[in-house]
């Protein structure tokens, strides 16, 4: 059970990175991250507001991945604010999938954010087991 702890929180901590380097470059190369992610700004304002929005989403997501994946105290319950993030994100996507259906290339990004809400969901449930034995 540990060795399965251990790579779920391995996996949870590359998506942490993942994130943050995703946030860190829509705050510093939004142009790059808007072309990949197909969203067009409306002047500097609409530069600011995809640093401020995606920035913001992608850094939590991240930093409170790392907090979860960390040793600290009461580190499941960082994993509350991701696993919003992430379920509200897959939600929106899937209201679009419904309404306007499913663009190419639209699939991948709603697997990741289900694969990291699993990876959560795992590690939380992990720890909990893992604790249990120990106490």
């Amino acid at each position: 059970m540990k060795i399965a702890f251990n790579i779920v929180r391995a996996i949870v901590l590359l998506l942490a990175l993942l994130y943050l380097v995703m946030g860190l470059q829509w705050l510093f190369v939004p142009h790059m991250m808007s072309t990949n992610f197909a969203v067009l700004p409306n002047g500097i304002l609409g530069w600011a507001t995809m640093r401020a929005d995606f920035g913001a989403f992608f850094l939590v997501s991240g930093i409170t991945l790392a907090l979860a994946a960390s040793g600290r105290p009461g580190a499941n319950h960082y994993l509350f604010c991701a696993l919003l993030l992430m379920g509200l994100a897959a939600t929106g996507r899937f209201v679009g999938f419904a309404l306007d259906g499913i663009p190419e290339g639209g699939i991948v990004p709603f697997i990741f954010e289900l694969f990291t809400m699993a990876a959560a969901v795992a590690l939380a449930s992990l720890r909990n087991r893992l604790n249990k034995m120990e106490s």
